[in-house]
């Protein structure tokens, strides 16, 4: 975990940027009022491993039978197979790299199982308390320069498994504006 202070920072995309889409304007200054830690990498397939044989926890994509989705640049999400899980994204996947194939609540089930990622912080930035989509961020593997921007705000049903998406744990309660969440 790495211990990152209270301050601020301005979130969207700059005036008169080329590549900037209409969803990373406004600008805005957000303030985070209290420090927090966030891991320095992301979970891996082995710590999730072990998350599931100590608590016997089934990810969304076995429990349901939909399995997952294999990136592709062929179409928007590439191909679909109910065999696609955590432990078997389509491709070999060491113990060493991101895990990948998780939902929201698959990533929030892992977070809530070492207490050690509960902690409430009341002044954070609030998200609504409503939505269908969640905001993820970063870049993976196969991404267009457009999408390894800091002022992109993509977005995700929570229910999707895909293997371009992972998570990192944040000690604390981080949330972004209404305006990140997509209705």
């Amino acid at each position: 975990m790495v211990e990152l202070p209270a301050g601020s920072f301005v979130m969207g995309s700059v005036e008169g940027d080329p590549e900037a889409r209409s969803d990373e304007q406004p600008r805005r200054k957000i303030s985070i009022s209290k420090p927090f830690s966030m891991s320095a990498y992301e979970i891996t397939v082995g710590q999730f491993r072990e998350f599931v044989k100590a608590t016997g926890y089934v990810t969304e994509a076995e429990a349901s039978g939909e399995g997952g989705w294999k990136a592709s640049r062929a179409s928007s999400y590439g191909e679909h197979n109910p065999d696609f899980n955590w432990a078997n994204p389509g491709y070999s996947a060491s113990d060493s790299y991101p895990v990948t194939m998780v939902t929201y609540a698959d990533a929030m089930s892992f977070c809530n199982s070492e207490d050690a990622y509960r902690q409430e912080y009341s002044a954070f930035p609030s998200g609504p308390s409503t939505g269908t989509m969640r905001v993820i961020r970063g870049g993976c593997f196969m991404d267009l320069n457009s999408f390894l921007r800091s002022s992109r705000r993509g977005f995700l049903e929570p229910r999707k498994a895909l293997n371009t998406q992972g998570f990192r744990v944040v000690e604390g309660e981080l949330s972004l504006p209404a305006s990140d969440l997509k209705t």
